[in-house]
């Protein structure tokens, strides 16, 4: 197992044991990301039955949507210099 997937496990056990309860009780009902039981085909429905919804009003000419995918946003980070320089305070 590699560094990065040594850390990706590590902080899917630190979020579980002490963050979970707390991060799912402040989700909004719209936010399917870090919830045990959410996935990219509840959100599909989701938006799925709101655009639906929106064309089926009859002043409704159109509907814009803007989506925005953040998962993969800190992949690149080399997690051992990160945590090196946390701990050296160099940040």
């Amino acid at each position: 197992m590699g560094i990065i997937e040594e850390s990706t496990s590590f902080e899917r056990i630190v979020y579980r044991l002490h963050a979970m309860e707390i991060v799912e009780d402040n989700l909004s009902n719209s936010q399917f990301a870090s919830r045990e039981d959410g996935s990219c085909t509840d959100v599909l429905i989701m938006i799925q039955h709101k655009v639906c919804k929106f064309l089926g009003d009859p002043i409704c000419i159109a509907v814009r949507m803007l989506t925005m995918d953040f998962s993969k946003a800190f992949d690149p980070v080399n997690h051992h210099l990160l945590a090196n320089k946390l701990k050296d305070g160099a940040y």
